[in-house]
């Protein structure tokens, strides 16, 4: 049998890590088994058809982040309209008949189903499904949300982001073939395709980690935007340059990890005084 909790956890920030680590205790003192219940799509995608996310975790990112919080089992759903329309009463019935949940620890502001109620309604639900259902307590030096570490990285502020999430700010990306103009610079880049429904920080110049699909790990500088001195290109563009390293990485994945902002992108009077400020760049990147 198992002890749930339930929720879209997008990020895996230290609100839900917080949130995890009690359902845990709570399974050790209960002697269950410890479950996390997760939806591949976003339900306002199915509740606003007109919505388009913009994610922190994609799905097998955050399958993968919560797997590494060490619960037992990770169940994820497919949000459909038949399950936003179902009361909490029916779903805790389907976690307990399908699933073996016999307790749910739900979090301190979060509600399911889709008639809401109190805790004190859930506690009755519950009870007759034969569920029993806990209150988990707030994270306590400070209130975490995906929607404020959204907000971070929407400005930038990608080394806050990293505090609030417990670890970097990351993407997983695939490599794609580019004017190779970094090279004449003297800073080979890797143009990344950026996914589709993933939230990308605000355009600039970033120090990141790079982890390649080798298992090497390399420290590098990234920038999102419009190339300005290039060619002002209209697409924005995210191109990475590994410091130190000598290789071909074309249709290679990479995984890219932000660390600090270095600074805003802008226009420079010549390729070479951009060459220049790469340096820089790079300097500030590898400290």
């Amino acid at each position: 049998m198992y002890i749930a909790t339930i929720g879209f956890f997008d990020g895996v920030h230290r609100g839900h890590q917080c949130l995890i680590a009690q359902l845990r205790r709570r399974a050790m003192e209960m002697g269950l088994e410890s479950m996390v219940v997760t939806f591949r799509n976003h339900p306002r995608e199915v509740l606003q058809p007109d919505f388009s996310p913009l994610l922190l975790t994609l799905s097998s990112e955050k399958e993968h982040l919560l797997h590494g919080t060490g619960v037992d089992r990770v169940v994820m759903l497919s949000f459909t309209r038949e399950l936003a329309e179902m009361s909490a009463r029916d779903f805790m019935q389907m976690l307990h008949e399908t699933y073996e949940v016999s307790a749910i620890v739900m979090g301190y502001d979060h509600r399911f189903g889709n008639d809401g109620g109190t805790f004190e309604d859930y506690v009755a639900r519950g009870a007759e499904t034969g569920v029993r259902v806990f209150l988990a307590d707030e994270l306590e030096d400070e209130k975490v949300s995906s929607r404020l570490v959204r907000q971070c990285i929407g400005e930038g502020d990608v080394a806050q982001a990293a505090r609030l999430m417990g670890r970097p700010y990351g993407v997983n990306a695939l490599v794609e073939h580019g004017q190779a103009i970094g090279r004449q610079l003297g800073f080979p880049t890797a143009n990344l395709i950026w996914p589709q429904h993933q939230l990308m920080p605000k355009r600039g110049v970033y120090a990141v980690d790079a982890l390649l699909d080798d298992g090497s790990r390399w420290r590098g500088m990234l920038n999102i935007g419009h190339r300005p001195t290039i060619d002002s290109n209209v697409r924005t563009t995210t191109e990475v340059h590994l410091l130190d390293f000598q290789g071909n990485l074309y249709g290679r994945q990479i995984h890219v990890d932000f660390l600090r902002r270095l600074r805003d992108e802008r226009q420079f009077e010549s390729r070479e005084a951009l060459a220049e400020q790469l340096k820089c760049d790079a300097e500030m990147a590898r400290r």
